[in-house]
């Protein structure tokens, strides 16, 4: 009996990663061979049942209706026997993983290279070679897993596998040149071994590759069209990022540096708080065995100190809900002493004939230095608790075990400070096995959806707290377990590392048992899935590269910033509709859907959108404050925040402001810009620039000849020409305010493979970051693999290239030599670097960047 019915065209690769699913794990379905693109999906009939109108969509036999291509592909391949989703949680686990990189680490960077060089993007060399080297990036990290491996995850072949060949399906046929595969063998081994699969084959047909990977061609030259170069859209200069690692997901605000806190410099005690916390979790608070038994055996009265906590102001408290929230609000004011105490506070009594009281473990002999952090912390009375007096030792243990009463007003709901976050319930304490530790920052949206799934799902999970962006992810012990660098990262009890958001969030969502946030059914499941992938694909995606585009992490462009934003609209607005009759996404209860998508629209609400947009979605606005609202989540996300106006680009401050002279009166450096309120949505440098210092380069007389005009102009119009960008350069270049530089590596000899010599100036340019507002540069490679040069073109501010250009450590491996434009050679020498087609004894430009 057929599963149902897939409609999609004959070619649509997504839709071929389905059938040959459906092929290797024998699950029958039919196609639609009617179906036609831009017609059927947008017919009457067809869109009551997929309103969204995206493709592919899959048709059950029981009458669901589903989209989403990773949604469809794992219910189909969840009715296979071939165990397509593996054998065990930890292997489903690394499916998903595997299935979600493909997914947001290759097919992405191809994507956008495509739309750019079939101009469904305006072409931009920049951000055209930022897509390619991520490509690269993504690829070198998965040949590298595959070099002692057949498969992806196990012995045999499961969705994963079949998702990743798909991906490389479609870049070896009109991405990866040659040059580009020989660098990836064992991907390409990979490869043809699922695509050689007989049941594959029958789907996929036979491989395909192309002789040479696509480049840009200029469409054909209406030249004189281009002249009014005013009417351009002025991008932000190309900005060259740190070697990113994504992401995917890091912090879009870098953290503020935190100083040293004075509780550091503390004897060292053997009792672990850390620890504590996690027995205390894991454990019955009292009897045999239980988490007190255990504080007793262990704890450091020299070290650390217990204190009765009592709120003051009891005769305003009402509702007991609202008096919980107050204890929840009051923790997480205490973030920045996490590492510092334990708290258990409890609303004791009923509604509006209550009081809040509990108790603190506090490192070093008083409480205010770890307490007063909170602004709130002198509504609360304190008092020592000593153990050897049994009132006080009995009301701790009360405070802790959940049985505290006090004058008859007995326990009605608590919080504690766990590792990861403030956990809540009104129900005694009931968690399942923890799911490990969580590798995050304390702000990443991605890693704060993990820790809501794990606290609404009453799982425990650790976040490591002194885990920093930028530096824990490029660490040797981070990296051999997570090599790709990526954060958030997982690492369970049983010694399985986890990366990539959505197989995090699975995983411990099905650690969470009769919890029921993967769905009550196989069709329910499936329907969690559709909504968690079009949360990601549909509102985080764009999200992020707008942010990108804003914060100047990629080169600015109207048209897709435009784009992107009428994307986002227009998924909204499909949520909003799909609210309308509903109070959740898929059921009765919240699913990992909602906490997955609720956390996208954090994201949004938070930094992407303003009241305008918002207004015009007030169904999806009411579904986020409805599950950001649930007392576990929001002991993690906090209170709602939301902007007021949509963050729009702000092209760079103009250096103007050094026209004031008055050198007294300007000592310090220009204050940095502020940040549109970002959280991180998601894709944040993965190194956070330095602050910066004030450089000597601005001490020189000012300049008419500005740097990131040329910049634009050289991005806007043709190179070479009536109106090209090397006609305004020589209008207005400054020669006494900049000077030009020929650059040639010293090292020649050792280049090898093209594409990596272009990588290798991509680092160089890199490496430069600190200098960029002093300096523009054109380098490429010349010749041909293991017969190549790199040589190019400076323009830099000042007088010597030495100031500009040695913030890059491996400077001295390039040769410089002034440009003096009077000379027609050198002339022609930086015209030719310019327009990427120089040639140096018989070596032909091959690739380049600026």
């Amino acid at each position: 009996m057929s599963a149902g019915k897939l409609h999609t065209t004959p070619t649509q690769p997504t839709g071929l990663r389905i059938r040959a699913v459906a092929a290797q794990g024998n699950v029958q379905i039919d196609t639609d061979d009617t179906w036609e693109f831009g017609v059927t999906n947008q017919s009457p009939e067809w869109l009551s049942k997929f309103p969204y109108g995206k493709v592919p969509t899959f048709e059950t036999a029981s009458g669901l209706n589903l989209y989403e291509t990773i949604a469809i592909a794992r219910y189909i391949a969840s009715l296979s026997n071939n165990s397509l989703l593996g054998k065990t949680p930890e292997e489903t686990a690394l499916v998903d993983q595997w299935v979600s990189f493909g997914d947001t680490e290759l097919l992405p960077n191809g994507s956008f290279i495509r739309y750019m060089l079939n101009g469904k993007y305006p072409y931009n060399k920049p951000i055209d070679y930022y897509y390619r080297e991520r490509n690269t990036r993504s690829l070198k990290y998965l040949d590298s897993h595959l070099s002692t491996r057949t498969y992806l995850v196990s012995e045999r072949i499961t969705l994963a596998d079949i998702s990743v060949a798909s991906v490389l399906r479609v870049q070896c046929s009109w991405l990866l040149g040659p040059e580009e595969r020989a660098a990836i063998p064992n991907v390409i081994r990979f490869f043809e071994t699922i695509a050689n699969q007989p049941a594959i084959k029958a789907v996929w047909g036979d491989i395909t590759y192309i002789d040479k990977a696509p480049q840009y061609v200029p469409p054909a030259k209406p030249k004189k069209e281009a002249a009014p170069a005013a009417a351009a859209p002025k991008p932000k200069p190309a900005k060259k990022e740190a070697e990113a690692d994504d992401e995917e997901d890091e912090p879009l605000v870098p953290e503020e540096p935190k100083a040293k806190n004075p509780l550091d410099d503390l004897p060292k005690s053997n009792f672990n708080l850390e620890q504590w916390k996690r027995e205390y979790s894991n454990r019955d608070t009292r009897g045999a065995g239980g988490s007190l038994e255990w504080f007793y055996q262990n704890f450091d009265k020299e070290g650390f100190s217990l204190w009765k906590c009592k709120f003051k102001y009891n005769d305003e408290l009402t509702l007991t809900f609202m008096s919980s929230n107050q204890i929840g609000g009051f923790f997480n004011r205490l973030e920045a002493s996490r590492k510092y105490l334990f708290g258990s506070m409890g609303v004791l009594g009923e509604a509006n004939n209550s009081i809040i009281a509990g108790a603190f473990i506090a490192r070093g002999p008083d409480y205010k230095p770890v307490i007063d952090v909170a602004p709130d912390w002198e509504s609360y009375d304190f008092e020592p608790i000593n153990l050897e007096n049994e009132a006080d030792k009995a009301y701790f243990e009360a405070a802790l075990a959940w049985d505290l009463e006090i004058d008859g007003k007995k326990w009605a709901d608590g919080k504690n400070s766990q590792p990861t976050s403030f956990l809540s319930t009104s129900s005694p304490r009931s968690f399942t096995m923890s799911a490990g530790k969580l590798y995050t920052t304390a702000t990443q949206s991605q890693g704060l959806r993990i820790q809501a799934v794990a606290a609404f799902g009453g799982v425990q999970l650790e976040r490591v707290e002194s885990f920093e962006s930028g530096v824990t992810n490029k660490s040797a012990d981070y990296l051999a377990k997570f090599p790709f660098g990526k954060y958030p990262g997982l690492e369970t009890p049983s010694g399985l590392n986890l990366s990539e958001t959505i197989a995090i969030a699975r995983y411990v969502a099905s650690l969470a048992k009769n919890s029921l946030l993967l769905g009550s059914t196989p069709e329910e499941e499936a329907q969690v899935d559709q909504w968690v992938s079009f949360g990601d694909t549909e509102i985080f995606s764009n999200n992020r590269i707008i942010h990108g585009l804003l914060s100047g992490n990629v080169p600015y462009n109207k048209v897709i910033d435009n784009f992107y934003r009428d994307r986002n609209a227009r998924a909204l607005k499909f949520l909003n509709s799909h609210l309308d009759t509903r109070t959740y996404l898929v059921s009765e209860r919240i699913t990992l859907a909602d906490i997955s998508v609720a956390s996208v629209l954090r994201s949004l609400f938070s930094a992407g959108v303003g009241a305008e947009e918002r207004a015009g979605a007030p169904n999806a606005v009411r579904f986020y404050e409805t599950i950001a609202n649930q007392p576990a989540i929001k002991a993690v996300w906090g209170d709602i925040t939301y902007i007021d106006k949509a963050p729009q680009y702000v092209p760079p401050a103009k250096p103007k402001k050094e026209k004031e002279p008055a050198p007294a009166a300007q000592p310090k450096p220009k204050p940095a810009k502020k940040e549109a309120a970002a959280d991180d949505d998601d894709d944040e440098p993965l190194v956070p620039e330095e602050p910066k210092a004030k450089n000597p380069l601005d001490d020189l007389p000012k300049s008419n000849f500005n740097l990131e005009q040329w910049k634009r102009e050289y991005s806007n119009r043709d190179t070479r020409g009536a109106g090209g960008s090397l006609e305004w350069f020589y209008q207005n270049f400054d020669k006494e305010g900049f000077s030009l530089w020929k650059c040639k590596f010293k090292y020649n000899e050792e280049l090898t493979l093209t594409f990596m010599s272009s990588n290798q100036i991509g680092g160089f340019f890199n490496r430069l970051e600190a200098s960029r507002k002093y300096l523009f540069g054109s380098m490429g490679v010349l010749g041909e693999n293991n017969n190549s040069i790199i040589a190019g073109a400076f323009v830099a501010r000042g007088p010597d290239y030495k100031p500009v250009i040695d913030v890059a450590p491996d400077w001295e491996s390039y040769d410089f030599e002034p440009i003096n434009l009077e000379n027609e050679a050198d002339k022609a020498y930086f015209e030719a670097a310019l327009a990427w087609d120089l040639e140096i004894d018989g070596k032909k430009w091959a690739d380049g960047k600026n």
